[in-house]
């Protein structure tokens, strides 16, 4: 018999969501990564394709995130470090691992594109190169302006607050499009989480006071973030449920499409 969704039952509905979306699917699924280390107090700002990956990333130890938004062929990594000058450093690494495999340190993995030192402050430019990248509905768009982004971020916000899971989806066609290339039973997964952070009411809809909007991939996609590095669409759980203080936020990168402005990636 099926029981009703509680609050409890939607976080962890969630988490599980998200979960699953990063498992692999096979015994080694390739993934590129970019590993990092810092000393000296300093910390990073990484960047691939003018993508802001994180913008303030720190670890003695050794970490790593995943690029977003590759080119076949070549593609720019930036890295921009900030700290106490003659102490502040860092090393990156992009390479190819296993997913879900945490991979080591800057310098030690078997599968290297580009391994990058830093012993000063300041920003560095690199080119890599990488040609397993699918089929994306951006790698056939054209530079574009922003002209009519923020409202449609705006209208987005709406469509959220109004329960139109429809409407929310057809916003997320490109995301939806780029899913199916790579796992197409994810698809059903990323439908479940719209409609439960839409139609429970466990979530406010809710904006940062500031986002930044700038060109990426050559103008052929923009990125909307707040100074954290979040999108400008946040999902808050309300006070009293089982998902207050919990905050999700989405919409980061957008593109233009003949349909209007469009979600590329969360």
């Amino acid at each position: 018999m099926s029981r009703p969704l509680t609050s409890k039952g939607l976080f962890v509905s969630v988490v599980a969501i998200l979960g699953v979306l990063s498992m692999p699917v096979k015994a080694c699924e390739e993934k590129l990564g970019i590993a990092y280390q810092t000393g000296g107090d300093g910390r990073l700002h990484i960047l691939v394709n003018e993508v802001t990956l994180h913008p303030d990333l720190a670890s003695s130890q050794g970490n790593w995130i995943a690029p977003d938004l590759l080119l076949p062929g070549e593609n720019t990594l930036e890295i921009v470090l900030s700290g106490p000058e003659g102490v502040a450093n860092a090393k990156t690494e992009i390479f190819v691992g296993c997913e879900g495999v945490f991979p080591d340190a800057p310098g030690e993995n078997a599968e290297s594109l580009l391994l990058t030192e830093i012993d000063t402050p300041g920003r560095v430019s690199e080119a890599f190169f990488y040609d397993d990248v699918p089929g994306y509905v951006y790698l056939n768009a054209e530079p574009t302006d922003d002209d009519g982004l923020e409202a449609a971020i705006e209208d987005l916000r709406k469509v959220a607050r109004s329960g139109d899971v429809a409407g929310f989806l057809t916003y997320h066609d490109p995301l939806l499009h780029d899913a199916r290339l790579v796992h197409p039973e994810r698809e059903g997964l990323l439908n479940h989480m719209a409609m439960l952070f839409l139609t429970s009411g466990d979530f406010d809809v809710m904006a940062p006071k500031e986002i930044t909007i700038k060109p990426v991939l050559g103008g052929r996609a923009y990125q909307a973030i707040d100074p954290s590095g979040q999108g400008p669409l946040r999902f808050v759980g309300k006070d009293g449920s089982e998902s207050a203080g919990q905050t999700i936020a989405q919409a980061r990168i957008w593109m233009k499409t003949a349909e209007g402005w469009r979600v590329l990636r969360n």
